[in-house]
């Protein structure tokens, strides 16, 4: 009995930390996705808390920032290295934590190449597309604590059946 305060202490801890499951995972993209040297593009970074700062690095060196809108993407515009190359791109959210990183090519002309890439999924939101999938975050909470709850009552009554047996005073 007296471990059994600890257990439940240890879920509750588990449960209350517990993020979404799977958790979310943040986008960066650019458009278009190769640039000139030297020119400027816009990034878009998803997955983050709504109006949470967002700074964007190249190549580890500060680029700029924005805040995320009510959808959690930030979209700034940015200015490509002079160096043609496949240069690194991360967001970071400041209040989260949260780090998208990606990459992005600057080529030695100003004009960029048209590609065949996928619609990032700031595209796709913005054309209304319905997300799908489910967070199941709320789920498992609900479960732990109906998994702690009906602990506790088989604990109560487990005592309650104890204490009223009666005692036998024969000896």
């Amino acid at each position: 009995m007296r471990h059994l305060k600890y257990w439940i202490l240890a879920v509750c801890s588990i449960w209350l930390t517990m993020g979404a499951y799977p958790p979310g995972q943040a986008t960066i993209s650019t458009n278009p996705p190769s640039v000139g040297a030297g020119a400027t593009f816009s990034a878009t970074a998803c997955g983050f808390t709504p109006g949470e700062t967002i700074t964007f690095t190249i190549n580890g060196e500060s680029a700029g920032s924005g805040v995320a809108g009510a959808d959690g993407c930030a979209i700034v515009t940015l200015i490509a290295p002079a160096q043609p190359g496949t240069h690194a791109l991360v967001a970071t959210g400041h209040t989260s934590g949260i780090i998208a990183s990606g990459s992005f090519i600057a080529l030695a002309s100003e004009s960029p190449v048209a590609t065949s890439s996928p619609p990032s999924t700031a595209a796709r939101r913005r054309e209304g597309l319905a997300t799908t999938g489910q967070s199941i975050g709320t789920t498992v909470r609900a479960g732990a604590a109906l998994v702690i709850v009906g602990v506790g009552a088989i604990v109560l009554t487990t005592q309650r059946h104890r204490s009223a047996r009666p005692v036998d005073r024969r000896r």
